[in-house]
């Protein structure tokens, strides 16, 4: 039995489009029923800002050097010597570097809401610490000497549930950077995966002497 040109042309995209579109359908349905993304080894430790795939020990090593490094630097004022001026300011710049620097991973990783969604967190619990404790302590209620009713004390507590809260915080998304930097790339190649594709493939009809042409198909 004959095969017309038309036919034998049809046939041969049809393959073409096998062939090079369905492993990458298969892998996108994969990943989208287990949920994970196996990302090529090359581009999982390096940024690769032209596919828009980051680097997970990268952020990581972001947010633990803005946040322990002006703690770092308390630390290092004081062995130093440093005056009250110095060392009151580079406390405040370590107290900033609990509350924001761990967002700094999650900033340059595509995980910019989860970052300051953990800023707002640290920074809205010491807010709210600092005024309970100026509530607490208004009147001249705390005072180390003397009988204050235990006002003194019930602040202290306030201070250091507060401080456990934002330290917890801090040690959590820095902890967790990598896997919210994972989660970015696995969104990336899923949506790579998901871009039409266009199979091209040459046609050879044996039907007035050989005609050549390339056939074409646009698929996902």
């Amino acid at each position: 039995m004959k095969t017309s040109a038309a036919t034998m042309a049809w046939m041969a995209a049809t393959a073409t489009v096998t062939v090079l579109g369905t492993p990458g359908v298969a892998l996108a349905q994969e990943a989208r029923a287990s949920g994970t993304v196996t990302q090529p080894a090359a581009e999982t430790d390096t940024f690769n800002e032209a596919t828009g795939l980051k680097s997970e020990n990268t952020s990581l090593m972001l947010s633990l050097a803005s946040t322990l490094g002006p703690i770092g630097l308390v630390w290092a004022a004081r062995a130093a010597g440093a005056d009250g001026t110095t060392a009151s300011a580079l406390a405040l710049m370590a107290t900033a570097g609990v509350v924001v620097g761990p967002a700094v991973g999650y900033w340059t990783g595509g995980a910019s809401k989860r970052g300051w969604k953990g800023v707002a967190i640290r920074l809205g619990v010491g807010v709210g610490g600092t005024l309970a404790i100026a509530g607490i302590c208004s009147g001249d209620n705390c005072s180390i000497f003397g009988d204050d009713d235990g006002a003194t004390a019930v602040a202290a507590l306030v201070a250091l549930a507060a401080a456990g809260v934002i330290v917890g915080s801090a040690v959590t998304d820095v902890s967790h950077v990598r896997r919210h930097v994972r989660q970015h790339n696995e969104r990336i190649l899923l949506e790579r995966e998901r871009r039409p594709r266009l199979s091209l493939a040459p046609v050879v009809s044996p039907v007035n002497g050989g005609t050549f042409a390339v056939v074409g198909r646009i698929g996902l």
